[in-house]
């Protein structure tokens, strides 16, 4: 049976890319139960150790500084601040999106976070496909220490230094690996279209972009190839516990390239940005993606946002043709197995 949970938002008050929070707490509800999410023990954060009487989950709801910037600038375009988990982390300081939202409250779509805190466990891999700044990479990293794995794709090779920065800031060298592929069904090249003071908007959709500069030149691997050859050179089995993927409407590319890592997991959750207009301008079929993800043993939800608490609740497909029109998209939960379940 899935067990059916609340989220009550990391940030009380924060929209989807983060405003900031004067709550004093934040939890979850797991079957009924509800976990208190307090303060990130210092402890905890220096030993990896959970105490006994603590929940599953013990995360800091607010970022360190939660009512004003937190932002050391360090030169050559580069602000170092802190993620509300209190890890260090580098931002490219000439962004619109993701690098303030960070500055101002350490989070960036806090119900995506919520969810991955809420899974993640120490010795969990976690796959981040369009890693951006490293955000979701950071976080996740600090979750499955000390002997987890995170994987980190980013084909914008401006945002790959950062990420680097940000993993060694944090000495997380042994458990994440940095990888500048686009992830698609076939190996390929590729172009990547980009907006200009939006790091968060790149894709190998084509025709994407403002612009404002030339698409990049991309290599572009299936998840399922590129996976193995991670494997092999770290020596060990990397099976995903959640595989997120944000590549503004290449997803169902990206998803024909790891079937076969998902089909090898017993457990495993997947995060889509979910934009079905986009995948019917490239000639997709937005319902045969969830027909594939279903076949593929995976049960579909969404989350949503009901008076600053964020629900998992099913999918309804009645809803993809107002998305479609709207043009519209949302963070689809896919789950096979119980990811929590250990």
């Amino acid at each position: 049976m899935v067990r059916k949970f609340v989220l009550i938002r990391l940030s009380t008050a924060l929209g989807r890319s983060g405003r900031e929070s004067r709550g004093k707490g934040a939890g979850i509800q797991v079957g009924g139960r509800s976990v208190v999410l307090g303060k990130w023990l210092s402890r905890r954060a220096r030993m990896g150790a959970k105490p006994p009487s603590e929940p599953r989950k013990v995360i800091r709801t607010a970022p360190p500084t939660p009512h004003g910037l937190t932002g050391v600038y360090l030169g050559r375009g580069r602000v170092l601040s802190r993620l509300w988990t209190g890890n260090t982390i580098v931002l490219p300081g000439d962004t619109l999106d993701v690098g303030p939202s960070i500055m101002t409250t350490g989070a960036w779509e806090p119900d995506n976070s919520g969810y991955i805190a809420h899974v993640l466990e120490p010795g969990d891999v976690f796959i981040d496909i369009g890693a951006n700044v490293g955000y979701f990479t950071i976080l996740a990293a600090e979750l499955v220490k000390p002997n987890g794995f995170v994987v980190a794709f980013e084909p914008q090779k401006a945002l790959l230094p950062f990420i680097q920065e940000s993993v060694i800031a944090n000495g997380f060298q042994r458990i994440c690996h940095v990888s500048d592929a686009a992830i698609g069904a076939t190996e390929a090249d590729g172009l990547l279209g980009h907006c200009d003071l939006l790091s968060g908007s790149a894709s190998m959709v084509p025709s994407f972009g403002d612009g404002s500069r030339a698409a990049d030149i991309v290599t572009v691997r299936p998840l399922d190839d590129i996976l193995e050859e991670i494997s092999a050179q770290y020596g060990r089995r990397l099976v995903p516990t959640i595989i997120k993927m944000d590549i503004e409407g290449y997803e169902y590319h990206a998803w024909q390239g790891m079937k076969r890592t998902v089909a090898a997991a017993e457990r495993i959750a997947l995060i889509i940005e979910f934009a079905p207009r986009r995948y019917l301008n490239m000639g997709q079929d937005a319902f045969a993606f969830l027909d594939e993800l279903e076949a593929a043993g995976l049960t579909l939800f969404g989350l949503r946002d009901t008076d600053q608490v964020t629900r998992k609740v099913p999918f309804k497909r009645e809803t993809v043709q107002a998305m479609i029109e709207a043009d519209a998209w949302i963070d689809l939960i896919a789950e096979k197995g119980d990811p929590m379940r250990r």
